[in-house]
């Protein structure tokens, strides 16, 4: 009689079980993934709230130099960058800071990614650039309006809302 059970390999058994817990595990790792790409999501658009905010209070703060934020497409990266500037009274423009969005997020103001505005010459200078009352902190440039950041790897989207009035900042969540 032939005994079976000395013959080497994987019973059938064995096989679905690896198979089982290979698919829970790649299932983990697209939830886990998911999750990454929304906070990230989150934490640029909460950047860019808080640079505005921040370029608002300095203008109301400091009486001799002008604070502007920029948002500008960088045609070399492929993304998206917002960039602080300050001026003194008497002195030309220097960059204070910069955020760099990373690459397949998006920016657009009704509708239509920034990119696409800025490119085809469709959106005016003054129309991204936040500049600030030093008296009141309302915002005097026409970039006033719902800005929506969003990923091409996750369906989140939050809107950043900058009032024209009060130059305040919200981040929709």
């Amino acid at each position: 009689m032939i005994d079976l059970r000395d013959e080497g390999g994987y019973s059938l058994l064995e096989m679905i079980i690896t198979i089982g817990l290979i698919a829970i595990a790649i299932g983990m790792s697209t939830f886990g993934l998911n999750a990454v790409f929304n906070s990230n999501v989150n934490s640029y658009a909460n950047s860019l709230a808080s640079e505005l905010r921040i370029a608002s209070s300095r203008e109301m703060a400091v009486f001799d130099k002008s604070y502007t934020v920029e948002l500008d497409y960088d045609t070399t990266e492929n993304r998206y960058v917002a960039i602080s500037y300050v001026k003194p009274l008497s002195a030309s423009e220097s960059e204070l800071s910069r955020i760099k969005f990373p690459k397949g997020m998006t920016i657009s103001k009704g509708g239509q990614s920034l990119e696409y505005l800025i490119n085809n010459s469709l959106i005016l200078e003054g129309e991204r650039k936040f500049q600030f009352d030093p008296s009141s902190g309302a915002l005097i440039s026409a970039a006033a309006g719902t800005y929506q950041l969003s990923s091409v790897s996750s369906s989140i989207t939050r809107d950043i809302v900058v009032v024209e009035v009060n130059g305040r900042v919200y981040v929709d969540e």
